[in-house]
C-alpha cells in the first residue's frame, strides 16, 4: 500500500475553540487584539481568494502582533499555527514543521499539554511529516494525540476513529504492521460498537485493514477483509464508486494469488468499467488493473485480449509517468512477453531493448529486474534468429 492510504490532515484549527489561559484574557477592545486579529481574518480570506503572498504577509503579520503577548500565549500559539497552516498547504514544509513545533510548545504552556484543540495541531504536524516520508516521527504525535482524545471523550468514543485511523496509518508506513493492525482493528470495533447501521466509515476503515493485512502477509485475512468491504459498499449501494472499484481490484489480485482466475477477471472487469464510467483510468490504478487483467487472461491463453490489453496498460503509463519510467519499461516488459508467446520476435525484441535502456538507468545495473530483462532480451534476439519457441515468463 502506498500513501493513497485514506489519511487526509485537517488543516484548520479554530483560533476560538482553544480555551483562554487564565493568565491570559482577551480583550477585544484592546487595540493589540484587533491589529492580530483582523491581520489573521485577514490572512484566511486572502489564501480563499488565492492571493497567496498577500495572505502570508498578513499571517506574518499577524504573528509578529501576537508575539508581543508573550512566549506562553494562547495567542501566539494560534498564530504560529495559522502560519505553519499557510505553508503546509503550499507545499513549504521546511518552513511549516518549526512552526508547528513551536504551537505546540506555546499551547502546551498556555492551555495544558492535555488539551483537545493542541490534538489539531498535533494532526496536522503529524500528517506533515506523513507527506515528507517522515513516518517514524509521526507515530509519536499521533499516539500523542490519541492519548488526548482518549482523556476528554473516554476510551470508546467515536471521535477516536480518526485518530486511531491516522496513526494506523503512520506506524503502517514506519513499519510496525503489528501496531498498525492493533489501532486499525480498535477504530473498526469503536464503529462498531457506536452504532447499528453500517456507513463509509466502515467500509473505509475495513479496507484500510486489509491493506495492513496483506502487508503482513496476512493474505487470507486481507482477502476477507476486502469481501467484507465490498459487501459494506453493497448495502450503502456504494459499488460504483472509485473506492469500490480499487478495492476490487485489490480483491481480484488476492483471487489471483489463489488462482481463482475467472473470479479475479470478473472483479477485474467490473472495477475497470467502473474507471471507465468515472473517467478514471488514465492514472496508475488503472494502468496497474488493465495489466493484471491482461495478465489473467495471458495465464489463460487469450493472447490477442491479452495484447490489446497490455498494449492500453503501455499507452497509460507512457502518458502518467514518461517514456522512461520504470513502470514504463516494466509494461513494455510485459507486452513483450505475449508477443513472444505468438512468436513475434522481432517487436518483442525491440521492446525489450527499450525496456532495458530505461530499467538500467533508473536501476542500475544489478538490479534483479535489469537482470531479468536483460536475460529475456538475449533469449527474445536468439530467437528471432533461429525461430524457436520458448517459454517466456515476465511475470
Amino acid at each position: 500500500m502506498t500513501r493513497r492510504f485514506l489519511l487526509s490532515a485537517a488543516l484548520a484549527l479554530a483560533i476560538s475553540a482553544i480555551p483562554l489561559a487564565a493568565q491570559n484574557p482577551l480583550n477585544p477592545f484592546d487595540p493589540a487584539y484587533k491589529t492580530w486579529r483582523e491581520q489573521l481574518e485577514l490572512g484566511q480570506q486572502l489564501r480563499a481568494e488565492g492571493k497567496f503572498e498577500k495572505a502570508e504577509e498578513s499571517f506574518v503579520s499577524a504573528l509578529s502582533q501576537a508575539e508581543r503577548f508573550g512566549a506562553t500565549d494562547v495567542r501566539f500559539g494560534a498564530c504560529l499555527n495559522a502560519l505553519a497552516l499557510f505553508y503546509h498547504s503550499q507545499g513549504n514544509y521546511t518552513a511549516a514543521e518549526p512552526l508547528y513545533q513551536k504551537a505546540i510548545h506555546v499551547l502546551d504552556a498556555a492551555v495544558g499539554a492535555d488539551h483537545p484543540d493542541i490534538g489539531k495541531v498535533l494532526s496536522s504536524l503529524s500528517a506533515l511529516y506523513v507527506t515528507m516520508d517522515r513516518p517514524g516521527d509521526a507515530v509519536p504525535l499521533a499516539k500523542r494525540r490519541v492519548r488526548i482524545v482518549e482523556k476528554s471523550s473516554g476510551l470508546n468514543n467515536p471521535s477516536l476513529v480518526a485518530p486511531l485511523n491516522a496513526l494506523a496509518f503512520a506506524s503502517f508506513l514506519s513499519g510496525e504492521l503489528t501496531d498498525a493492525e492493533a489501532h486499525q482493528r480498535r477504530s473498526i470495533e469503536i464503529l462498531n460498537s457506536s452504532r447499528a447501521f453500517a456507513t463509509a466509515d466502515d467500509a473505509t476503515s475495513m479496507s484500510s485493514l486489509s491493506v495492513i493485512l496483506a502487508a503482513a502477509s496476512k493474505k487470507p485475512e486481507a482477502a476477507g477483509a476486502l469481501e467484507e468491504t465490498l459487501e459494506i459498499r453493497r448495502s450503502l449501494q456504494d459499488d460504483a464508486s472509485l473506492a469500490a472499484a480499487r478495492d476490487m481490484a485489490r480483491l481480484a489480485d488476492a483471487y489471483a494469488d489463489r488462482f481463482q482466475l475467472s473470479k479475479a477477471e470478473a472483479l477485474l472487469r467490473q472495477s475497470l468499467a467502473i474507471r471507465e464510467t468515472l473517467a478514471a483510468q488514465q492514472n496508475p490504478e488503472g494502468a496497474a488493473a488493465v495489466n493484471n487483467l491482461a495478465e489473467i487472461l495471458r495465464t489463460q491463453g487469450a493472447v490477442e485480449q491479452s495484447e490489446g490489453l497490455f498494449r492500453q496498460a503501455l499507452e497509460i503509463w507512457t502518458q502518467v509517468a514518461g517514456p522512461d519510467h520504470v513502470e514504463t519499461a516494466v509494461s513494455k516488459h510485459n507486452l513483450a512477453s505475449v508477443l513472444r508467446d505468438g512468436e513475434r520476435y522481432d517487436e518483442a525484441a525491440k521492446l525489450l531493448e527499450e525496456s532495458l535502456a530505461a530499467l538500467r538507468v533508473e536501476l542500475g545495473e544489478q538490479h534483479p529486474k535489469v537482470l531479468q530483462v536483460a536475460a529475456a532480451h538475449r533469449e527474445t534476439v536468439a530467437l528471432s534468429r533461429t525461430g524457436v519457441s520458448q517459454v517466456f515468463d515476465v511475470r
